[in-house]
């Protein structure tokens, strides 16, 4: 795994941002080879920019790998939720020192497979602080209630253990119904209804893969396990590890990810719009109260008096108390 590939990189940063957008990758991938066809379209840096302007987009890289990728190297022994601590920090601390403004910005999370499963534990893990910004997700191909094909893999992992180092325990805990899957569903439902932070619901969307794997003639997940039950759900006319990687701007798997993204934007837009005016009409229409006489060239207000909006009087006041 190059080591350049690990931790948070921002892709598109503009001045007027109203949101962040991070691309997490799965198992055995890649921040930026994750989302890249064999083009070199990097969709996330060359398209989506031009679709959302007003995002700050950014990709976050792990050690995802269950083999390593040369004979007799070195993997990380990390387990799901290690992985999720580590997102938790890496963003946060990207947020809260790029400037002022990005660690209140709302975010929206791109998750493909594993890295959807390291996503599932941040929001609820207990020192993370992102919860409360989390504003939606789109899974892509996430095994919420495990991959069956794990299996295999621990079976492909044993017969070439003996030469290289695997991490088994990464694959144990993607086997179906895997005890700790089933925990996450149920505290990411939690989640969905509102955050423990003081955030609004999660909005999420579950995508899984339509075709097979060519090398297996198996999906990878199964939409019984991609999807969370009461979420929005799609297929993407793509297998597992191809699902991610588009052809250009029409290609209709980008485009189901583009247009909900699109949406999303427009309402935190349209919400923070409200939220300005609202603020601004509260401040020029402030109410205070006056208790007791005032008296000024003439003018007298006695009693207790309130005024709301602005209000201006000229000349010197007196005060008495009532």
């Amino acid at each position: 795994m190059d080591r350049g590939a690990i931790g948070v990189e921002p892709l598109w940063s503009p001045k007027d941002a109203i949101v962040d957008i991070v691309f997490i990758h799965g198992l055995n991938g890649n921040r930026e080879l994750t989302w890249t066809n064999e083009a070199g379209l990097f969709w996330p840096k060359d398209l989506l920019p031009n679709d959302i302007p007003q995002a700050s987009i950014l990709t976050w890289g792990y050690d995802a790998n269950v083999l390593p990728e040369k004979f007799l190297g070195v993997i990380s022994k990390n387990s799901i939720k290690n992985h999720a601590e580590t997102f938790c920090l890496n963003l946060q601390q990207y947020r809260t020192t790029t400037n002022s403004k990005t660690k209140e910005r709302p975010l929206i999370l791109v998750a493909h497979s594993l890295g959807g499963l390291a996503l599932l534990l941040s929001p609820i893990n207990d020192t993370c602080k992102l919860s409360k910004d989390l504003y939606g997700i789109i899974f892509l191909g996430t095994p919420h209630r495990g991959t069956s094909i794990a299996d295999l893999g621990a079976i492909v992992a044993s017969l070439v253990a003996f030469f290289v180092q695997v991490n088994q325990g990464m694959l144990k805990e993607l086997k179906a119904e895997a005890l700790p899957l089933t925990e996450l569903e149920d505290d990411f439902a939690a989640l969905m209804r509102g955050s423990p932070d003081g955030g609004g619901s999660v909005k999420v969307v579950c995508l899984h893969e339509e075709l097979p794997e060519c090398s297996t003639k198996r999906k990878v997940v199964e939409p019984h396990s991609a999807v969370i039950p009461g979420t929005d759900r799609a297929s993407i006319h793509a297998c597992h590890t191809k699902m991610t990687k588009f052809s250009g701007p029409e290609d209709p798997g980008y485009k189901t990810i583009r247009d909900r993204l699109k949406e999303w934007v427009t309402d935190i837009r349209n919400q923070q719009a409200q939220d300005s005016s609202a603020s601004s009409t509260a401040a020029q229409g402030s109410t205070f109260a006056h208790y007791g006489d005032v008296k000024d060239n003439g003018l007298s207000i006695q009693g207790n008096q309130t005024f709301s909006g602005s209000q201006s009087f000229g000349g010197t006041h007196t005060h008495q108390s009532g």
